[in-house]
C-alpha cells in the first residue's frame, strides 16, 4: 500500500484556500440553477466586497427571471500566501453554464465564457471566506 503524502501546513492552507474558491463557484451555480434557494448560502463563503457583489448579481438575475443551465468548471488554479490571507487565481470556465431567460433562451449578449479571477481568501472567524474577487481577463 502506498502511503498518502501529507502536505506541509503551508501547502495545506494553500490547498484549503483553492478548495474554498471552488466551493464558492459550486454554491453560486446551485443558486443560479434554483432560484428558490436562499442567497444566504453565500454568507459562510464570502464577505465584504465579494459577498456584496455576488448578492447584487444574484438578485438582479432572479428579478429578471433568469436561471442557469449547466455548471461552471475551474480547469486551473494557483495560490500564494499574501499578508494575512491567500490569493487564489482561477480560470473560471462558464462555457457550459448558460444563463437563460424566462423562456429558456440563452441571454444575449452572453458573458465571456472563460475568465481569470483573482480571489482574496482570508480567515474570518472560523471560516475561510472570499473577501475580494477581481476579474483579470481571459484565460
Amino acid at each position: 500500500m502506498t502511503p498518502t503524502p501529507t502536505l506541509s501546513p503551508e501547502d495545506q492552507k494553500l490547498a484549503d484556500a483553492k478548495a474554498r474558491v471552488v466551493l464558492l463557484w459550486q454554491t453560486l451555480d446551485g443558486l443560479l440553477l434554483d432560484s428558490s434557494k436562499s442567497i444566504n448560502e453565500l454568507d459562510t463563503l464570502a464577505s465584504g466586497e465579494a459577498l456584496s457583489s455576488l448578492q447584487v448579481m444574484l438578485t438582479t438575475v432572479r428579478q429578471r427571471g433568469q436561471v442557469q443551465v449547466g455548471a461552471t468548471k475551474i480547469p486551473s488554479q494557483s495560490a500564494l500566501a499574501k499578508g494575512d490571507g491567500w490569493v487564489v487565481t482561477s480560470c473560471v470556465d462558464r462555457s457550459d453554464a448558460i444563463l437563460t431567460d424566462k423562456d429558456g433562451q440563452p441571454v444575449t449578449p452572453a458573458p465571456q465564457p472563460r475568465l481569470s479571477h483573482e480571489s482574496t481568501v482570508q480567515l474570518v472567524g472560523a471560516n475561510l471566506q472570499i473577501t475580494k474577487d477581481e476579474v483579470l481577463g481571459s484565460c
